[in-house]
């Protein structure tokens, strides 16, 4: 994602921090519907890029007990 957005995100003098948890896996199999819930979130993160004049865009990710891997915009 960083990658992706980097110089949209440069250019506009922003930061892109991700911050994900050391415990979650460095790959994943995903099938239809979690690749379309990447392109959305792809989506809301070039949005945030594009309409955010000041300050940081932050991508969080962290590992709940029951075995999701929720993923919050902020």
């Amino acid at each position: 994602m960083q990658q992706i957005f980097s110089q949209a995100v440069k250019e506009k003098g922003l930061e892109f921090v991700i911050d994900i948890a050391p415990d979650l896996p460095a790959g994943l199999t995903l099938d239809e519907v979690p690749v379309r819930q990447v392109l959305v979130l792809a989506n809301l993160i070039g949005n945030a890029v594009k309409f955010t004049e000041t300050g940081h865009i932050k991508l969080s990710g962290r590992k709940q007990a029951i075995g999701r891997t929720p993923i919050r915009w902020i």
